[in-house]
């Protein structure tokens, strides 16, 4: 039984293309090698029984024999469409793992970049990181497969895989808890701005007026900031759980 490894092909970037180790064609070679060999050997092989005292030209090979055998023939074209079943199955298992392309085709940083860039809801950012988690369980249920008299094995393809998934998370993970930085940062300016508008005296009507609507705006907003650190408690919650997954990675 021959035995193919699944990977992806290192070129010029890091990750390629998925690729078979040996190729279909470097298997068809090895093959063909070895079957010309024989030929050629049959071609100057005499059959039993020729008369070698005689003229060279009328002597007859076992070449011109097996040629002209419809048994040998047919055995050689059902081998032969064997060989090609088994590459159209090889190429379809592969065709599987499509659906991973993006990992490695894409730039992650600027795909997380986008995607956060739109303010994205939690549903939105938990249906994203879902995605990967899927992809991530289906490579590890992945096990080799045997096709006809080939094994393909997928083990470095799966290592390979699980790394870029993780690599993913981790970008996710950075993006989430830049935005969570960012706004934190934004409402503590707000509320140290508010603080000072409040922390002097309040002499006359008019610096009474002007507390009370500050005050009013506080009670507004403070369903909002709520919200806010209700958000950011669940982005923060969802990054921890990415990271220790990561680690056990």
């Amino acid at each position: 039984m021959t035995t193919l490894e699944l990977n992806l092909g290192e070129g010029e970037v890091e990750y390629g293309k998925i690729m078979l180790k040996p190729t279909l064609a470097e298997i068809q070679q090895g093959i063909n090698g070895p079957c010309k060999i024989m030929v050629k050997g049959t071609q100057v092989l005499l059959q039993w029984g020729c008369d070698r005292e005689g003229d060279p030209k009328l002597f007859t090979s076992w070449y011109s024999r097996l040629a002209s055998d419809k048994d040998v023939v047919k055995q050689v074209l059902l081998l032969s469409g064997c060989f090609f079943g088994v590459a159209q199955s090889i190429m379809e298992f592969v065709d599987r793992f499509k659906i991973y392309e993006y990992l490695w085709q894409y730039d992650m940083a600027e795909e997380c970049k986008d995607f956060l860039s739109n303010e994205p809801s939690l549903e939105l950012i938990d249906d994203q990181l879902a995605k990967l988690d899927t992809l991530e369980k289906q490579m590890k249920e992945m096990g080799n497969t045997v096709i006809g008299v080939v094994k393909v094995v997928v083990g470095h393809f799966q290592k390979q895989i699980i790394h870029l998934i993780s690599k993913w998370k981790e970008e996710y993970t950075k993006g989430l808890l830049d935005d969570v930085k960012a706004t934190l940062a934004d409402l503590g300016q707000w509320m140290r701005s508010v603080t000072m508008q409040l922390g002097g005296s309040f002499m006359n009507l008019e610096e009474v007026q002007a507390a009370m609507a500050i005050i009013h705006t506080i009670r507004e907003k403070e369903c909002v900031i709520d919200w806010v650190f209700l958000t950011l408690t669940l982005i923060l919650t969802l990054t921890l759980t990415l990271t220790l997954i990561g680690r056990k990675v």
